[in-house]
């Protein structure tokens, strides 16, 4: 399993996770066969990722690449520019978050080679 970004998935790619839209309804099951009319509805539905079979496990528990972490935690910083980046929740939760980000990068330059 490994989340993977909705401009990097090809049609014959198999859902690792059911997806879902923000209702909580179930838009496509767990198991199924992606399709370029599954693509085009997941776009109208403003779904921006799924989790795909085989995509992502050996980076999941890796070490990250602290280059592709700074670039993350500058990403972040633009989303957490309203915020005071002092105080330890803050300070935490934005690592936590670039971390995650760093991850999703990864796995995301690892499905484009």
């Amino acid at each position: 399993m490994g989340i993977v970004s909705l401009d990097l998935i090809e049609p014959e790619m198999i859902l690792a996770k059911e997806v879902r839209d923000s209702s909580g309804r179930i838009l496509l099951g767990q198991g199924a066969e992606i399709t370029e009319k599954h693509l085009s509805l997941f776009r109208r539905w403003g779904i921006i990722e799924l989790d795909i079979e085989g995509q992502g496990e050996e980076i999941e528990e890796g070490p990250l690449d602290p280059e592709i972490l700074d670039e993350a935690r500058e990403k972040m910083k633009a989303i957490f520019r309203h915020n005071n980046m002092v105080h330890p929740f803050v300070e935490a939760l934005h690592e936590i978050v670039s971390e995650r980000e760093a991850r999703k990068m990864m796995r995301n330059r690892e499905v484009q080679t």
